[in-house]
Formats: structure tokens, sequence, C-alpha cells
């Protein structure tokens, strides 16, 4: 949850997995999008991926803009490469948890605060939250009453609060960070990957960590949003992990669905 205490579970708790397969013609231009809210977070790239930049995601309450660009990365590849990206920091509600000033210099108040950082729950993924369609901007399209039609627990106030965490607004800092993927056998793997069971890439800037718990704490405000755009040879994996919201989409259309709050997941797309 919010709180971080999945982190200290050993083992993890057991993962939800979800696999997709979507048909493409050979060389085909595809885009894809991912947003995710995660601190506990797996992904594995295949090799046709070459840095670009631009991407997205929720995270805890967080929120990171990223793309990434392609070109076919063959066997003996570059051992890393990075994806400039941006975090979008959030603050919730709780003035306990607050840290005034903030690093950012800027003051937290009760009108730019979002309600919903560190307020829900749920074992397990919440699916249906967001259409099967990006909008024009490449946005996600908030499903309003998708909890109360489909018997499923509320995951954001309504669809304003939730677009904020994925859009600049009163509660939100941006900050510049560089998103690095490894492969550290390019000569033997073609895929790249970032494993980390504890990401907290913003802690003591922006809003602040936050005070909840025992110490250390950490800044769990943030979401990530990422685009990318790559070349399609066939036979492309891609493997994702998180602990909170995660969707992917494929040229716009919602290919993955593990939104919500829940314990780590996992999902697989295979063009």
């Amino acid at each position: 949850n919010n709180k971080g205490w999945v982190s200290s579970f050993s083992p993890l708790p057991t993962q939800v997995s979800r696999s997709q397969v979507v048909p493409f013609d050979s060389n085909s231009k595809i885009q894809l999008t991912f947003y995710t809210n995660s601190s506990q977070r797996n992904f594995q790239l295949p090799s046709t991926f070459v840095k670009q930049n631009r991407m997205m995601a929720r995270m805890n309450s967080i929120a990171i803009l990223i793309s990434i660009a392609t070109i076919g990365l063959s066997f003996g590849g570059p051992v890393t490469f990075s994806i400039p990206s941006v975090i979008h920091d959030v603050y919730g509600c709780d003035t306990s948890e607050w840290m005034n000033p903030a690093p950012n210099g800027l003051r937290l108040d009760s009108e730019g605060c979002s309600p919903d950082v560190q307020t829900w729950t749920n074992d397990e993924p919440t699916t249906g939250m967001v259409e099967k369609q990006l909008d024009s901007r490449g946005k996600m399209v908030y499903r309003e009453d998708y909890w109360k039609t489909e018997g499923k627990r509320q995951q954001a106030v309504n669809a304003e609060s939730f677009n904020w965490l994925w859009n600049q607004g009163p509660h939100t800092f941006n900050i510049n960070y560089d998103f690095v993927l490894t492969n550290p056998n390019p000569s033997e793997n073609d895929a790249y990957s970032f494993d980390n069971q504890s990401f907290f890439p913003i802690d003591g800037k922006g809003w602040g960590n936050t005070k909840s718990g025992d110490a250390p704490y950490h800044n769990f405000g943030f979401c990530m949003e990422s685009h990318s755009v790559f070349t399609y040879q066939g036979g492309e994996v891609f493997n994702f992990t998180g602990d909170d919201d995660l969707w992917i989409f494929v040229d716009n259309r919602l290919a993955m669905d593990l939104g919500g709050v829940h314990p780590a997941s996992s999902g697989n797309i295979s063009l």
C-alpha cells in the first residue's frame, strides 16, 4: 500500500499475472504507452528499443513523463540506455504527513492537495478504471462509474482528481529524471530491464518525504507516464511488474489493465 509495507515482505506477496497477444505486420511503427503507480517494479523490454525520450506513470502518489524510441538493437548492443523522464510529484491531504517548508521551497496547503494520495486500498488489480482508447492528447480517459456498475472497489474520487495525477495541476511539481534500463550481457541476451523493489527516486525532493510510520521516510507521492515508439520486428515480448496502477497501451489501445492499488502484479504483452 502507500505506506510502503509491501517492500518489507520476504518473499513478496503472490503475484497476479496477465498476458496479452497483439498481432502486427513486420516493420510496422508501433507506439507503446504505459502508466504506472509503483514502488516495486520490474520491467523487461525487447532489444528492438533504443532510447528516444518520453514517458508517464502513477506511483503511490507519483507521476513520471517519459518516452522511448526505437531502432532495432541486436546482440552486442549497449549495456545500458537511459530514458530522460519527468516525475510529477503529488502530495496528499493528510496534514500530519506534510513537511513544511517542502524541499522545492513551496508551501503545502489543503486547497492544493490530492484526495487520491494514500486514500484507496485493494488486494487485487481493479480492471475497467479507464477506457480502452487514449484521447487525442494521448491521455487515459477515466470511467466515472466503473466501481458502481461492476462491483469493484473505488480507486479515485472522480475523473477530475484522477486526471490531476497525470497532468500538471495545483498539487504537482515536475522533476527531471533519467530512467535507466540495463542488459548486463548484451552479447547473449536481447532484453533490457529495470528491477527495483524499493523505487523511491525523488526522496528529499519536490514536496518532500511523507512523515508516515517510522523513519526513514520516503516520498511516495508521484506518478509515471511513458510514451514510446519502436519498429516492430516480430516476436517482441514486454514484461511488466508493479505494486500499483499499471496500464499499457499499444497504438493508443489498452493492451494490459492492472489498475488501482494492489500488491505486486505482473503481465506480459507478446506482439
